[in-house]
């Protein structure tokens, strides 16, 4: 695994071509970005690190100045590439096949009125609002069935950490632990 230095390195060999597009040290970044891309895609469903090399390669074309320009290239692009598998893991779950959706259990066996399921869809309209954009992720994710596991491993974080965000949000909203 590179060193942030041996980032830093290449990143100035890249900064100082007249192109830094055709630099000469580019192969080297793509390695490391490779190596780091793994390591930081590990925690994430299978599909992701699957898809790790064509993040890599997106990352580094949409990014690569940026990259390069970082007092940390190597901590700058592994928060791209964080960012972009949460991204890719949010557009999975939203083109997700009907299929798979009809397939579902439902949550419960009562079948709810169409007034009590506008009102009930107006109240959680509400308390999202409510919500940071952290916490909206995180009751998004539970409303929608994700293992709270996975909402953490997604976020960054431990399933701790997810379990104290929602105890104390449900005790701010007066709803109990």
């Amino acid at each position: 695994m590179a060193t942030s230095d041996e980032w830093r390195e290449v990143a100035e060999e890249i900064a100082e071509a007249a192109t830094p597009e055709r630099s000469p040290a580019l192969p080297r970044l793509y390695r490391y970005a490779v190596e780091a891309a793994r390591l930081a895609l590990r925690r994430f469903p299978a599909a992701v690190p699957e898809q790790g090399d064509d993040l890599v390669h997106d990352k580094l074309h949409e990014k690569l100045r940026s990259i390069v320009d970082a007092a940390n290239p190597r901590a700058f692009f592994v928060t791209a590439i964080h960012r972009a598998a949460i991204d890719l893991l949010r557009r999975q779950k939203k083109f997700a096949p009907q299929d798979e959706l009809d397939a579902a259990p439902p949550a419960n066996d009562a079948v709810l009125a169409p007034d009590e399921a506008a009102s009930l869809h107006i109240e959680a309209v509400r308390v999202l609002a409510m919500l940071d954009g952290r916490e909206q992720q995180i009751f998004g994710g539970i409303m929608v069935g994700e293992d709270r596991d996975d909402i953490a491993a997604a976020l960054g974080t431990s399933r701790a950490n997810i379990d104290q965000i929602v105890s104390r949000t449900r005790r701010r909203m007066g709803g109990g632990s």
